[in-house]
């Protein structure tokens, strides 16, 4: 009878939130067009994650000026993609070569690498397609069924905008706000929201810790202290760490992963206390409201879930949200 209860209370949302995104227009949400940051497929690698670094974006546009963004003539090449061609370049049969740490040919190589010769290495970006006049849940739909981002075209199939998780969790709060939905106070715990959590201990050195978030198709993984304290997220966005310093590069990737973030994200870290770096987080008792304010506030994919001694005992993102909302 409780499991009953359950399932039609989440019927009901669904119910409730598609509604809601069909009856809202896509233009309505991100605009007609924007400003979209493009590169030439010849643009060096080096220059494609300084781009990705300042505009503060996860993934860039690659296309020819004479082609005026037609889909058929761009591509897309994100963190991901970089993360994947590095660890092509420094591990061999699943064994980390050391040897290329330190290799300037190596190193000079990765960072003058065409990026067409990137883009969707990863072959996990998956890209979703809507005409500007469709309404907000035929975008938001490709997002839940994998697509990273989704493009936006108008009636000819030219790139006019993105549609990104972020768009959808911003949308979200906004109606959090204005209406004040009663499902939202409902907790992650009740309606089992989240994954389970992969981690490393800070000890792991950085090449180990981007290999483990490969081979599970992760953007980030949590940092872990021996008592099973979360001290950090390591994140494949902290690989602008190579361009940080001239004296790192591919060096970096020796290093502990907790180090390698501390330069990343360049934050003194006190020696009288526990180690720890920013992240963002939930507890089991944070309601669906908290979790999309707190995304939508921190422009993050993801928040840990902890407990009251900061633990991760799991992980909600916004893929998590929109897919049980909407699905």
């Amino acid at each position: 009878m409780q499991e009953s209860k359950k399932m039609d209370a989440h019927k009901a949302m669904n119910a409730e939130m598609q509604k809601l995104f069909k009856a809202t227009a896509l233009i309505d949400v991100i605009g007609k067009s924007k400003k979209l940051i493009t590169l030439k497929p010849s643009t060096p690698c080096s220059v494609v994650i300084k781009t990705l670094w300042s505009n503060k974006i996860r993934s860039v546009i690659l296309a020819e000026p004479k082609d005026n963004l037609h889909m058929d003539k761009i591509s897309f090449v994100d963190y991901i993609d970089i993360v994947s061609y590095l660890l092509s370049k420094v591990v061999k049969d699943g064994k980390f070569v050391n040897a290329s740490f330190s290799d300037k040919k190596v190193s000079d190589s990765f960072f003058k690498t065409a990026a067409k010769d990137i883009a969707n290495h990863s072959q996990r970006l998956k890209f979703g397609r809507v005409k500007i006049s469709d309404n907000l849940f035929d975008g938001a739909m490709q997002l839940v069924k994998g697509s990273k981002r989704v493009a936006v075209v108008d009636d000819k199939d030219h790139l006019v905008n993105i549609l990104t998780h972020t768009d959808c969790i911003g949308f979200l709060q906004k109606h959090a706000a204005e209406q004040k939905p009663k499902s939202f106070k409902n907790t992650i715990a009740k309606l089992h929201l989240g994954s389970q959590v992969i981690s490393v201990s800070e000890d792991v050195n950085t090449v180990q810790s981007l290999l483990l978030m490969h081979n599970y198709k992760f953007s980030a993984l949590p940092i872990i202290a021996d008592d099973g304290f979360i001290v950090s997220v390591l994140s494949c966005r902290d690989i602008k760490v190579l361009l940080a310093d001239d004296k790192l590069s591919l060096q970096a990737l020796a290093i502990p992963a907790l180090d390698f973030v501390k330069i990343a994200r360049k934050v003194a870290m006190s020696s009288s206390t526990k180690a720890q770096y920013p992240f963002f987080w939930c507890k089991t008792d944070s309601t669906v409201e908290l979790v999309i304010n707190r995304i939508a506030a921190t422009h993050v994919h993801r928040l840990v879930i902890v407990n009251e001694k900061k633990e991760a005992l799991g992980v909600v993102s916004a893929s998590d949200l929109l897919a049980y909302l909407l699905a």
